[in-house]
């Protein structure tokens, strides 16, 4: 089902600036809709990241100015349009604290996360830099909170503001850990992934790795010329990670340069802020329909129903749009009249970049649902169709496949008998060669001529055959070596969250008591704990814990309880204090 989390947007005086002088000091784009809204029933979100951030922590600590100047650019939640039977105001008696008094205080340990600096602050919730204090790491952790509707007490702990709106807060927390957990079996190296979520102090956190880099939006501002094999190699990893992310039912919904970021590490993308992901499946209206104008297609203006990949991709394609030219294409609402007054990348970028690349943007960005790619993989071969080495083997075939299907229907074919007739008149042309003093002159002066033309263009034709076999080789086994790397981090992430968890709960207050002052209520306490983890993470297949003489005590599998694994090896290499990891299980 859906993990939609129920919102109202409200407005106050404490929340937006009074003037656009106020907007530019804040760091907002003036072409953003916050600064060129002038209908107030015009829907909008500002930009935002939900768990990556591009600046050094250590600039954070060198300039107080750096933090609230982060905060007034990166919002990281959702705004969204008011819903039916919502609240529409908080009453006078329960006035909005601000916005510094509802954020956790710094040094503050949840968990083994110590915040550190607040990233991120919305009607949605709060975005912290934390470090992990187990592992010395930084994390991003996002925390539940809609101030709308929601206030911390003294004891940290979150609660409704009002008793009418708890069910309206409740619904919104369990959707946001349905969407965690979701989220958190991502995996791949272009989405920002999900690495822990959990529940405290009445509300609910995820906890997201830390990237290191920018955003494409300030990364534009030093690469305004890019070449287009270079852009397109900088995409493909994106689509691919894009492509996964919709084969589970999930729509981003709010891709822009502000939610791409380029790390500093390699200069790979990675997708950012899935606080506007939704799962599509279940056939249910978004709760929260959020978008960026510009960058958002006809669909998010009216709701869900018509929404799907073809959506995500409206909005990559206005990005790319924007990567080539710096300005963003017309709002989608302003486009649906009988003249688009949107102009088409083919005209405006004529000369600069490949035509099969600028129809795939133009094709991205029609205004019609229905006439745009339907999903990832029609986008992209259409977009790599000028440069279809840099795709994969297979792609890459499917391109020719849809070249040779548009040259015929263009009328550019073969007669069936040709190929026939051709051979018959090899075969009499060979054996005529073996008598060539028989040879008329009127043949040999023709024939002479048509070798002459002929051995330049023979030449020409293997040297382009011969590169076009090894840039194929050399996409393929570049793809492959990236396929080993994303196997292998994997493999290391899993071993090393799998290490987490077995640290985590072994210092648990639970299992110390279990250890040191064993009873029945213990062992129900660590086992009721043992099966939460075991639903809360997918990884996690089973866990145990032992006595001294290597029976089981306790274990997420009523079956194995009272049984004696002595003889294992990985009980003799714990029982000397070392840790172990006997195998690895991927997949069913």
């Amino acid at each position: 089902m859906s993990g939609d989390i129920p919102t109202t947007k409200k407005t106050s005086g404490s929340q937006q600036p009074e003037s656009a002088g106020d907007f530019d000091k804040a760091g907002v784009d003036p072409e953003s809709p916050l600064h060129r809204a002038k209908n107030p029933d015009e829907l909008a979100r500002g930009s935002g990241t939900t768990g990556a951030v591009a600046e050094d922590v250590e600039q954070a600590a060198l300039n107080p100015d750096f933090l609230s100047s982060l905060n007034a650019v990166r919002e990281p939640d959702i705004q969204a349009a008011p819903l039916r039977g919502a609240p529409s105001a908080a009453p006078a008696s329960t006035a909005k604290p601000s916005r510094e008094s509802i954020a956790l205080p710094l040094g503050y340990l949840l968990h083994e996360y110590r915040i550190d600096a607040v990233l991120g602050q919305g009607g949605f919730g709060i975005t912290y830099l934390a470090t992990d204090v187990n592992l010395s790491v930084r994390v991003a952790v996002k925390e539940y909170l809609p101030e709308e509707f929601a206030q911390r007490s003294s004891d940290r702990s979150v609660s409704a503001r009002n008793p009418e709106d708890q069910d309206f807060y409740q619904t919104g927390l369990d959707s946001f850990l349905v969407e965690a957990r979701t989220l958190a079996t991502f995996r791949h190296p272009n989405l920002v992934r999900v690495a822990r979520f959990f529940e405290g102090n009445k509300t609910a956190y995820m906890v997201l790795e830390y990237e290191r880099g920018q955003s494409l939006k300030s990364w534009r501002k030093t690469h305004n010329e890019v070449d287009e094999r270079e852009l397109l190699t900088l995409l493909l990893p994106l689509l691919d990670g894009l492509a996964v992310m919709h084969e589970t039912g999930f729509l981003h919904r709010d891709i822009k340069p502000d939610n791409i970021y380029v790390r500093d590490e390699n200069g790979s993308l990675v997708l950012l802020d899935f606080g506007a992901a939704r799962q599509t499946v279940g056939g249910k209206a978004d709760a929260a329909n959020v978008f960026t104008p510009g960058f958002a297609p006809i669909e998010q203006y009216y709701g869900a129903d018509r929404q799907g990949p073809w959506t995500d991709i409206y909005a990559l394609g206005a990005t790319v749009l924007w990567l080539i030219t710096g300005r963003k294409p017309i709002e989608a609402n302003d486009r649906m009249t009988q003249e688009d007054p949107q102009p088409r990348a083919e005209i405006t970028c004529k000369g600069r970049y490949s035509p099969e690349f600028l129809r795939a943007i133009d094709w991205a960005l029609q205004p019609e649902p229905e006439k745009r790619p339907k999903d990832i993989a029609e986008f992209r071969t259409a977009l790599y169709a000028a440069h279809a080495s840099s795709l994969g083997l297979q792609e890459a075939l499917r391109a020719g496949e849809k070249g040779e299907i548009e040259a015929a229907a263009a009328g550019e074919t073969w007669d069936v008998q040709s190929p026939r007739l051709l051979k018959g008149r090899l075969v009499r042309a060979g054996r005529a060669l073996v008598r060539p003093a028989s040879w008329p002159l009127a043949v040999k002066m023709p024939l002479a001529m048509v070798l002459t033309a002929l051995l330049p263009m023979v030449i020409t034709a293997y040297y382009n055959y011969s590169g076009s076999v090894a840039s194929v080789a050399s996409s393929e086994l570049r793809n492959l070596e990236q396929l080993a790397k994303s196997t292998a981090g994997r493999i290391a992430q899993l071993i090393g969250d799998s290490r987490n968890l077995a640290s985590y709960l072994g210092s648990d207050e639970d299992f110390v008591d279990l250890l040191t002052h064993p009873s029945e209520k213990s062992k129900a306490s660590i086992k009721s704990k043992l099966e939460g983890v075991v639903k809360a993470n997918p990884d996690v297949q089973l866990v145990t814990i032992f006595n001294t003489v290597g029976t089981v005590v306790v274990s997420s599998d009523p079956e194995t309880i009272g049984k004696n694994f002595k003889f294992r090896d990985y009980f003799k290499i714990a029982m000397t204090g070392r840790p172990h990891t006997t195998g690895i299980v991927i997949g069913a």
